[in-house]
């Protein structure tokens, strides 16, 4: 009697992942990945935000200081009257000059007001001096304006600056 071959040893056939697992996988693996570059990326984003508005901040507070130091040593009322003008009528006579003393070129927006000798508000005084260089000054000749009808009963008037915005010309 012969026996019949044996066939060689092979080991059990490996059972092959199941399709959910594969998909778990393929899938989740890339998915975790995304989210944490995400939260790194958002982590870091917020941070830079948080510098930036730092930085923001101080150059705020540095503007303020310097509008603040303008509006006390840059800009100086020459006139302020009340004058005859061409047609018999009259006019406000409000003059400002104003002068570049901060270290780089700026330009300028004066407000202000003119009252009357009851301290009731006339009118305001708007000035623009655009891209005024280190040092050097410009004047205002008609900083304010007003009617004939502004300037009834009005005797006197006083003219006093509110706010000086200073800002930096980039060149």
């Amino acid at each position: 009697m012969s026996t019949p071959p044996q066939q060689p040893y092979s080991p059990a056939p490996k059972q092959s992942m199941s399709t959910g697992t594969k998909i778990a996988l393929g899938c989740g693996i890339p998915a975790a990945f995304i989210l944490l570059l995400a939260a790194g990326c958002t982590a870091m984003v917020g941070s830079a935000a948080n510098e930036a508005s730092k930085e923001i901040k101080k150059d705020q507070q540095s503007s303020k200081a310097d509008d603040q130091r303008a509006a006390k040593e840059d800009v100086d009322i020459t006139s302020c009257a009340i004058r005859p003008d061409e047609f018999g009528s009259r006019e406000l006579d409000v003059k400002l000059l104003v002068t570049n003393n901060g270290k780089d070129r700026a330009s300028y927006i004066v407000e202000g007001e003119v009252v009357d000798q009851d301290s009731n508000q006339v009118t305001t005084i708007d000035a623009l001096v655009d891209d005024l260089n280190h040092g050097a000054q410009k004047k205002e000749n008609d900083a304010a304006l007003a009617t004939e009808d502004d300037l009834k009963g009005v005797t006197k008037v006083t003219c006093k600056i509110l706010d000086v915005d200073r800002s930096g010309v980039l060149r």
